[in-house]
């Protein structure tokens, strides 16, 4: 507990550990995530000789666990007990080109009966084009273009075709309509 409690962490393990076999564990306990800060306590609580159950419990995970942490650093040191960092996905140009090209397509001509995208529907185009990549990255791309998404206008149409000539003579009737003081359509005449 003392090493949670330090502000120099470090020379509490060293006091512990001369041998300077744990102290690769100090920037884990002092500034890891949490998962990180457990490894490097459990790792250090097998090396003091404390019990795999205590050590457990005292972490909420399973003897397993514990024992799968120590087995990782005693092979392999540190680099072993933590996971590679995920390499951040390279700005590929023919991706983002690929991405506003189909933004600027009309959905119908992938096969996709809408007339505005949805995003599953560009990540599932895109895979299917081999130009693989996350929706999460698909967002990013398109705000960092400087776009936003926006929910579609609810219109009125038709796919009659006289629609429009329609249209035209209601808009044509009601415009010939009076709305004077002395008539209201809704009320019957006097008289």
């Amino acid at each position: 507990m003392a090493v949670l409690r330090s502000d120099i962490p470090l020379r509490v393990i060293e006091k512990d550990f001369p041998s300077g076999a744990a102290s690769g564990l100090e920037a884990l306990i002092k500034g890891g995530r949490l998962r990180d800060r457990k490894k490097a306590l459990a790792i250090l609580g097998c090396l003091r000789g404390i019990r795999t159950a205590v050590i457990a419990r005292c972490l909420q995970m399973s003897r397993r666990t514990v024992g799968r942490y120590f087995n990782r650093f005693a092979n392999g040191g540190l680099d072993a007990l933590l996971p590679a960092k995920a390499a951040k996905p390279k700005d590929d140009p023919e991706r983002g080109q690929f991405l506003f090209s189909l933004l600027h397509s009309p959905p119908s001509a992938h096969g996709i009966n809408r007339t505005s995208w949805r995003m599953d529907d560009l990540h599932r185009i895109m895979a299917e084009s081999g130009q693989r990549t996350s929706k999460k990255r698909i967002r990013t791309l398109i705000k960092t273009a400087g776009f936003k998404w926006r929910k579609a206008k609810v219109v009125l149409t038709s796919n009659d075709p006289e629609y429009h000539t329609k249209v035209g003579a209601i808009k044509q009737i009601l415009s010939n309509l009076k709305w004077g003081h002395q008539t209201n359509p809704f009320e019957p005449e006097k008289g």
